[in-house]
């Protein structure tokens, strides 16, 4: 019995053929996004669709997004399989309000409805789906004011309800989405990303916001916020992009805030602040985009190195400034943007097979850069001068080639965080099988500290292992651990990684670390349900994985012992 239908990033048309579906009580995932599908009666009607899936009791994930669906969502759509995870129906045209029964998906994770014409008011009923991590309700047309319940979901980590007509104020709740509870240990590193920009939001930021601690990402942009910043937000000390840009603040930027560890963006342009630009941004390490146009600042501009590289346009509109700063420089910051620190969204470049031979000059082996257990690695340059890893996978009559394959696509379409090595496109045929990577440039951790035994040198002769420092060193850690706990704890399924060690960790343009390799990758049972690490299998209990089927692989490598093991 048919249980998984992927036939997304294709060029299918017509309405979709819900009687299809009501056949299939054992459907698990259904994946038709990136199509030109439609729903029937001239695309307005969504019913008969949903109607279908009532009798997929197994069903877990849909994703139809990016097909320009019209219709309104039926209120019966709470009613579906109760082990519903995710529902994806972004880039469409659905109308009509959110039904509040949607509440009834007790066990969604995921949510997404960005980008379509939803109105009306968002469900307060919402907050019942307790097991919900991410949700995305940006670019609709959603009024009335957020509800306060949402700041009592637990496992709430992003939420995006930026692009509305949204009024009122910013709940004071918002601070415990933060509050972690003891016995969710799979939280322990929860990060929230929070946008609520390009609203009507009004009144001022209220000092709650300063005990979301564990917050990578604030953007209350385009609203009608007034009052000052509070220097209680130097309390929020993960914090790595702050956007408080076309609202009514004024008052002077906080020290705290300008001195916070890990920021790298920050705008506060067109406020009405006044006063100098805090001296602690020259202590500031990571900030590399700033912007402070439009306000009524005075004082003298810092020598703080990320402002000399900016733009005289990051301080346009500001009589009272002074100090040198260049007219031209090498980089700087037009408009600071959310998505440069948010998972982006997922590209699907069309590549044939032919092309990728052409990029390599035939898989010849001077392209060769590496190889591994399950095949090869090469270096090819793409006809947009991209240049690029391809890993081919070595064709085996075992089968455990076209698992490990499955396996590492199923991960890399599930996952996606900076540490994480980036996946371009795959090409699949039934004897080829490749996975087309960005291309690392310094190669591996490996690499660069025991060149001896990688059997290679490093890639880059200004990036020998003599330039791994301590702090280097320290940084690399940190984001393999961060990497990591993205893994174990926040992805959309938990993840082990199994194979960890120097040779996978890889060094981008920057020196900063991916981590690369999932073929023997173990999905963790009852991720939906906040499990722990212990619950970790490689054939997990749900066995609501596809590609969970490799379990005669010896997992790990030498000096590696899994979370679980």
């Amino acid at each position: 019995m048919l249980e998984w239908i992927d036939f997304e990033s294709n060029y299918l048309a017509g309405a979709i053929p819900s009687q299809v579906f009501n056949r299939l009580p054992r459907l698990q995932y259904l994946y038709l996004s990136y199509n030109n599908l439609s729903s029937p009666a001239g695309n307005t009607d969504l019913d008969p669709f949903f109607r279908s899936l009532r009798n997929c009791t197994c069903l877990q994930e849909v994703e139809l997004a990016g097909n320009n669906l019209g219709g309104k969502l039926p209120a019966f759509v709470g009613e579906l399989s109760l082990g519903f995870r995710q529902i994806h129906l972004e880039d469409n045209a659905i109308t009509g309000s959110i039904p509040p029964n949607i509440s009834g998906l007790v066990n969604l994770t995921y949510l997404n409805f960005s980008n379509n014409l939803l109105n009306g008011s968002i469900p307060p009923e919402i907050s019942w789906m307790r097991r919900l991590e991410r949700m995305y309700l940006s670019n609709n047309l959603l009024t009335s004011e957020i509800p306060w319940s949402f700041g009592k979901m637990p496992h709430l980590g992003l939420i995006d309800l930026s692009g509305n007509r949204l009024t009122g104020t910013i709940p004071d709740t918002f601070s415990s989405l933060t509050q972690i509870p003891l016995y969710v240990v799979a939280l322990s590193s929860l990060k929230l990303y929070l946008n609520l920009s390009n609203n009507h939001l009004e009144g001022p930021l209220p000092l709650e916001l300063s005990k979301m601690d564990m917050t990578l990402a604030l953007d209350l942009s385009e609203n009608r916020l007034t009052g000052t910043i509070p220097m209680q937000l130097g309390s929020c000390v993960a914090l790595e992009y702050l956007n408080l840009s076309v609202n009514a603040l004024w008052g002077a930027p906080p020290a705290s805030v300008a001195a916070l560890p890990f920021l790298q963006v920050m705008d506060g342009s067109r406020n009405q602040l006044t006063g100098a630009l805090p001296e602690s941004l020259q202590v500031s390490t990571l900030l590399r985009d700033a912007q402070f146009s439009y306000n009524n600042l005075s004082g003298v501009v810092p020598r703080a190195s990320v402002l000399v590289n900016l733009l005289v346009a990051a301080f346009r509109g500001n009589p009272g400034l002074c100090g040198y700063i260049p007219e031209q420089s090498g980089r700087g910051c037009s408009r600071c943007d959310l998505s440069t620190l948010k998972t982006r969204r997922r590209e699907h470049p069309r590549i044939f097979c032919r092309e990728l031979s052409q990029a390599t000059g035939g898989f010849v082996q001077s392209s060769l850069i590496g190889a591994g257990r399950f095949g090869h690695v090469y270096e090819g340059t793409l006809r947009d001068d991209a240049r690029v890893a391809m890993k081919v996978i070595d064709p085996k009559g075992s089968g455990e080639v076209s698992g490990s394959f499955k396996r590492e696509c199923e991960v890399l379409r599930r996952t996606r965080h900076k540490n994480l090595v980036r996946v371009i496109t795959t090409c699949s045929t039934a004897s080829f099988n490749v996975l087309v990577l960005l291309l690392m440039p310094h190669g591996s951790l490996e690499d660069h500290l025991y060149p001896s035994h990688s059997g290679k040198k490093a890639r880059s002769p200004a990036t020998t292992g003599a330039r791994l420092d301590f702090g280097r060193l320290m940084s690399i850690v940190c984001d393999v651990a961060e990497g990591l706990a993205y893994l174990h704890h926040y992805a959309s399924v938990r993840i082990v990684h199994c194979d960890l060690k120097l040779s996978n960790v890889l060094l981008d343009e920057a020196m900063r670390i991916v981590i690369s390799e999932f073929g023997i990758a173990c999905f963790i049972a009852g991720a939906g349900a906040g499990a722990g690490v212990g619950e970790a299998s490689s054939t997990s209990d749900d066995e609501s994985i596809p590609c969970n089927f490799i379990t005669r692989l010896l997992h790990g490598s030498v000096g590696y012992i899994a979370p679980g093991t």
